[in-house]
């Protein structure tokens, strides 16, 4: 049996050649997987899980303020899926409205004149 003289610095070595390894594996595999993933097609469904947890309305003026503080007064009222910086832009017209890709709801479009409680400002704008 063949014994391997392991100090620390080999130790150290083999560690950040496999995190190195392990990290760009990732990011490849990570990349991968986002340029398959299909773009949906339908409107996200305020039942979906997600959805009703960050209290998503297609229609935002239906949002309830109590509930919702963040929607709540004039800047609240300047909130809309449109101007969110997940928003990906319109894509799809349903019904004569605007909808578009979150990056946070991978299960369907979001209204654009929808809102959701993690709205953020587009980068840019306010």
């Amino acid at each position: 049996m063949q014994k391997h003289n392991f100090n620390r610095r080999s130790f150290l070595q083999v560690i950040t050649a496999g995190t190195l390894v392990a990290g760009l594996g990732t990011v490849g595999g990570v990349a991968a997987v986002q340029a398959q993933a299909p773009v949906p097609t339908e409107p996200l469904s305020e039942a979906d899980s997600l959805a009703t947890t960050l209290g998503y309305q297609k229609d935002a003026s239906k949002v309830d303020t109590e509930k919702w503080a963040k929607r709540k007064g004039p800047e609240g009222e300047k909130q809309f899926c449109s101007n969110c910086n997940f928003y990906q832009g319109d894509i799809k017209q349903i019904e004569g409205k605007a909808y578009g890709q979150c990056q946070l709801f991978q299960a369907g479009l979001v209204a654009s004149a929808g809102w959701c409680n993690s709205w953020v400002a587009k980068i840019g704008k306010v």
